[in-house]
């Protein structure tokens, strides 16, 4: 096939494709996950939405402790959502799940009575504060980490372990502690993990770190709720340490060296790792990507957004899709049948040109003497010379014609032409004089006493 043919078909075509795509990119286009990073440490403040039945929206929150928030506000694209009551729930199980590992320090015998009473205090506290879906393991450490109670969801097994707690170490690997806890805490498959860290802060560790502890808990998800104990005030800077391990993992800080609980640990102690809820809303009737962004105000007046993105299941076929995206750009579709009709029309014009060229280069012809004895003469070159003489590519022998009666040439296109060569008896064809003329399949020439028939096969 010609190459400057095929350029220019690919050509049109190419722009065709390029006009189609350009503005209506996204159509039929299916993205596989819409939501938005924030740069947020999930445990801090982050937001999930997906799409549930009907055209609604769920969202599900969450958000450390720091955090208290007064009101909440739903964008959906550029218009408000209307929440109504219900719309917003706080943090509930359901089809989230909870694990929660207790670790406490037995480390030093001398705090045998804040072990055997505050410590148990605090776990009773906190087993009787959980929800009864809340998977929750009871450790102890003072070399190593040993469990008391593994994760179980009968938190009066947790009560009853808290019963065998004894300050008996001798020494405090708080750290190393801690990792096989995070480490244990990563084998959970549950939603949000929490890590329950009650300690005086003190710690005779060498290898392992604050740093260790936080990065480990980040990659897994788990946030730390560090409740401290000092036995006298002197004691009171090691809990520092415990302080800088909730804040790195974005839990809570506790200091219980007082007889009496701080609020609000008293009232809800797994704040740390419940803060949060569920929006749901309604959405747009469409399959078009549907950006959401919930603006959030804390107590303090300051707003608080995170943005995400929901892409409804689309069950229409393709044609369905095509006509419902023609039905809301009916402008740009007509736009697109006109330039597609066009197209092929100019295609065809092409192809047709072309397939005519192709089978005229291809047509061969033939001069067919007529008479008693028929010759054909094969025109073979694209300029054949005619006459008496023998210098020409076809010979007649007869005194009537010229010794350069009349040539025939073929054109580019696959035409042929005769053209008289000035002879003495002139050229005739159909029976009219003519020194130059295009000829048709069938037309009879004639050179003196010679007739000849120009065909084409």
């Amino acid at each position: 096939m010609n190459r400057s043919f095929l350029a220019k078909m690919v050509t049109l075509w190419f722009y065709l494709f390029l006009f189609l795509l350009l503005p209506s990119k996204g159509v039929l286009a299916q993205i596989d996950d819409a939501s938005k990073k924030t740069g947020r440490d999930p445990r801090d403040l982050s937001i999930v939405c997906v799409a549930a039945e009907n055209f609604t929206i769920a969202c599900d929150y969450r958000h450390s402790a720091s955090y208290k928030f007064r009101n909440i506000q739903v964008m959906l694209g550029s218009k408000s959502v209307a929440l109504k009551d219900g719309d917003v729930r706080l943090f509930e199980s359901g089809n989230q799940t909870v694990a929660i590992a207790l670790l406490v320090d037995v480390s030093d015998p001398t705090r045998k009575t804040t072990v055997e009473s505050k410590s148990r205090a605090l776990v009773e506290h906190i087993a009787n504060s959980s929800k009864a879906s809340y998977s929750l393991g009871l450790y102890t450490f003072e070399r190593d980490l040993k469990p008391l109670v593994p994760f179980t969801n009968r938190h009066t097994e947790i009560i009853d372990g808290a019963k065998s707690l004894k300050a008996e170490g001798v020494a405090t690997e708080l750290y190393r502690s801690t990792l096989s806890a995070v480490d244990l805490l990563s084998k959970q498959t549950a939603t949000r993990k929490g890590l329950i860290l009650i300690s005086d802060g003190k710690s005779e560790d060498r290898a392992y770190g604050l740093t260790d502890v936080a990065e480990l808990s980040k990659k897994v998800g788990v946030s730390i709720l560090s409740i401290g104990i000092s036995e006298k005030p002197s004691d009171s800077p090691f809990l520092q340490t415990l302080e800088r391990l909730s804040e790195e993992t974005f839990g809570e800080y506790v200091n219980a060296s007082s007889a009496s609980l701080p609020e609000p640990f008293k009232s809800s102690p797994l704040r740390f790792i419940t803060g949060g809820g569920k929006i749901s809303f309604k959405g747009s009737e469409t399959y078009d990507p549907q950006t959401i962004l919930v603006k959030f105000e804390t107590i303090e007046g300051k707003t608080v957004e995170l943005h995400s993105q929901v892409l409804f299941p689309d069950p229409r076929s393709l044609i369905e899709k095509l006509i419902d995206w023609c039905k809301l750009n009916w402008i740009l579709a007509l736009s697109i049948l006109v330039l597609v009709v066009a197209l092929i029309a100019v295609s065809i014009f092409l192809v047709r040109r072309w397939l005519r060229r192709r089978n005229l280069l291809r047509m061969s012809a033939t001069l067919m003497q007529l008479g008693n004895h028929r010759h054909p003469h094969k025109l073979y070159k694209t300029a054949m010379r005619i006459g008496r003489g023998k210098d020409n590519d076809i010979v007649l022998t007869n005194s009537s014609v010229s010794l350069n009666h009349a040539e025939i040439h073929r054109r580019r296109e696959g035409e042929y032409y005769l053209v008289d060569l000035a002879s003495t008896n002139g050229v005739f064809v159909n029976g009219e004089k003519c020194s130059n003329v295009t000829l048709k399949s069938g037309d009879v020439i004639e050179l003196g006493e010679v007739s000849l028939q120009f065909l084409t096969e």
